[in-house]
């Protein structure tokens, strides 16, 4: 069997994949610096939980779109370099 991949990038090496990994990793990171913020800021309260809880929230829906996005584009790649 021939890899039809031989000569092309691979999909992890597409710029916009890396772009789109590199806003991700960006994201997550900011939202640990937040956590580990509130976890030694606010006391042990329902108020720290709640603010935890929200700030769990906001990072789920800021990761969403460029997640899936990123998922579509790894899939057309994928199904592009395989003719039907």
């Amino acid at each position: 069997m021939v890899d039809q991949k031989v000569g092309s990038p691979a999909v992890e090496d597409h710029p916009l994949v890396k772009s789109l990994r590199a806003i991700l990793k960006e994201l997550d990171d900011q939202y640990e610096r937040e956590r580990q913020n509130l976890i030694a800021t606010l006391p042990n309260t329902g108020v720290k939980d709640r603010a935890l809880a929200m700030l769990e929230s906001r990072h789920h829906q800021r990761r969403e779109n460029y997640s899936r996005e990123l998922a579509a584009l790894l899939e057309q790649r994928s199904v592009g370099s395989h003719p039907v």
